[in-house]
């Protein structure tokens, strides 16, 4: 079933999936990704059958609605995430984020603490400079960007997609995407503020990051050290025979990290 959130005054709606029965959990894709596309088979999962699952496209991608304004931030789709969490009423909810996703869900946590419950993160980004694709994109500046950058990077996809996601998912899914969001949301990841992953150290609630065993051994602002992790209570997991896009390289791999992940704290009192 797809439903329709308003999130802001401006009446704009998040549309978002709403799968199966059990505590609510929701799920967040990467860079300007539908949600379907980016983590479907994992909402799909038998590990998860147990588990409502709210997959939630952003502002200016998926079924979302874009925006007149052409205002978008990383802030703003963490908001639109949490007028979901309301609108179900259901208490606190854990959050899978992937890549973005993770980094918005952390966002969501740093507003509106009482309303997230585990987070699990897919190599978000923590801390500011973005990944290879975000600051490619960053450095362009919106208005080439949008004119000419976005419209090229949509020919490269569609020649040459990354392997990795399964030629040409990315293309698919970042055709029909508003290029100002997606702009904006590269921009958000490589600017993020300096203090975020101290804040990001210091919540409350259980908190896991997933590796891709590829991307192990060197430190980037999406692949922190597993040592800051565990000096802050954050578990690390990895993904064996993975780089970025886990679920399409080991998605039993990375559904088992998942399925540990959100058994954080069951029994504690």
């Amino acid at each position: 079933m797809i439903r329709a959130t308003a999130y802001d005054e401006t009446g704009a709606k998040v549309r978002w999936q709403d799968w199966g029965e059990g505590a609510p959990l929701l799920l967040l894709p990467g860079l300007s990704f539908p949600v379907a596309l980016n983590l479907g088979e994992v909402a799909a999962h038998p590990a998860l059958a147990h588990r409502r699952k709210i997959l939630i496209d952003y502002p200016g991608s998926g079924w979302s609605d874009w925006r007149e304004d052409g205002r978008y931030s990383l802030e703003l789709h963490a908001r639109a995430c949490l007028a979901v969490i309301e609108e179900l009423g259901s208490g606190a909810v854990d959050i899978v984020g992937h890549s973005m996703g993770g980094t918005v869900a952390i966002l969501a946590a740093f507003e509106r603490p009482g309303l997230v419950g585990r987070i699990v993160v897919a190599e978000a980004n923590v801390e500011p400079g973005g990944g290879g694709a975000s600051l490619a994109v960053a450095r362009q500046g919106r208005e080439e960007f949008v004119s000419s950058g976005f419209p090229k990077m949509l020919e490269r996809l569609l020649a040459d997609d990354d392997p990795g996601y399964g030629p040409p998912l990315r293309y698919a899914a970042w055709r029909d995407a508003d290029p100002v969001a997606f702009f904006e949301n590269a921009a958000g990841l490589v600017d993020l503020r300096g203090d975020f992953f101290e804040r990001y150290a210091g919540l409350p609630m259980p908190r896991a990051f997933i590796y891709g065993g590829r991307n192990t051994g060197h430190v980037t602002p999406d692949t922190p050290d597993p040592a800051r992790l565990e000096a802050a209570g954050i578990r690390a997991f990895t993904v064996a025979d993975a780089g970025h896009a886990m679920m399409f390289d080991n998605l039993a791999g990375f559904m088992e990290a998942v399925a540990e992940a959100l058994d954080m704290g069951a029994g504690q009192t």
